[in-house]
């Protein structure tokens, strides 16, 4: 029986063909490497008759300009970008168990994140950032005040004239000044998780109806170096 026409042999190739045959190969994927190459060594080369071509004298202002644009956007080309500059207090992508933290400043916000809703959280929770730190500030406060948190408990009354000032009240004297509607509760530094609570005068006169008929045992102010860093938080906005 006829087994139809015979396959041609494959053709066997020599062990220095196959040999040569790889060693070519990087050079194909290299190519396009070597052609810039070549183009930027072709434009090295002549650049200097575009040099001598642009700054000689004899032409008109129009060429002159034209000349000496084209060779600053040669040499502008051949100098590398400069890297954009990373936000302020940006943090790694990354960090590795027992690397350290990267040193932020306090007194600027983070850097925005990618994602949305948290830039929204991080924006919200800059725009307290004050409130925050006066709260922790009249907390440590209230410690001196009163170290022994099972004595007699004392609470403040912020000014409404002067809002870098508070009162200290004894609790009964704060009972007497809420029942004549004197004083009430501060919602912006009251935290109830934190166990912080603190009261506002509702008007100026409020505040002299209390000096007269409660005991104000002292007075707290906010020292000049904290006003100040307050006022450096508030002036650098989110996302600036």
């Amino acid at each position: 029986k006829s087994r139809g026409p015979e396959k041609p042999a494959a053709r066997r190739s020599s062990p220095c063909a196959a040999i040569c045959r790889r060693s070519m190969r990087p050079w194909k994927r290299r190519r396009p490497v070597c052609i810039a190459l070549c183009a930027v060594m072709l434009a090295a080369s002549a650049l200097p008759c575009f040099i001598q071509e642009a700054l000689r004298p004899g032409a008109s202002a129009a060429v002159e300009v034209a000349r000496r644009g084209l060779l600053m956007g040669l040499l502008s080309s051949a100098l590398p970008a400069p890297a954009a500059a990373e936000p302020r207090n940006s943090l790694p992508k990354y960090i590795k168990a027992g690397d350290p933290l990267p040193d932020l400043d306090p007194n600027y916000p983070p850097a925005p994140s990618e994602i949305p809703w948290i830039r929204e959280l991080q924006k919200k929770s800059w725009e307290r950032e004050p409130i925050l730190r006066t709260r922790f500030y009249l907390m440590d406060e209230m410690t001196k005040i009163q170290p022994n948190p099972f004595g007699e408990k004392k609470d403040m009354v912020r000014w409404t004239e002067d809002p870098v000032k508070w009162d200290v009240l004894t609790a009964e004297d704060l009972k007497t000044a809420e029942r004549y509607g004197k004083v009430l509760v501060d919602q912006d530094l009251t935290n109830e998780d934190m166990g912080w609570k603190s009261y506002v005068y509702t008007a100026t006169q409020d505040r002299d109806w209390v000096a007269k008929n409660c005991n104000i045992t002292q007075t707290i102010e906010l020292t000049k170096a904290f006003q100040e860093q307050l006022e450096l938080v508030r002036s650098h906005k989110f996302g600036e």
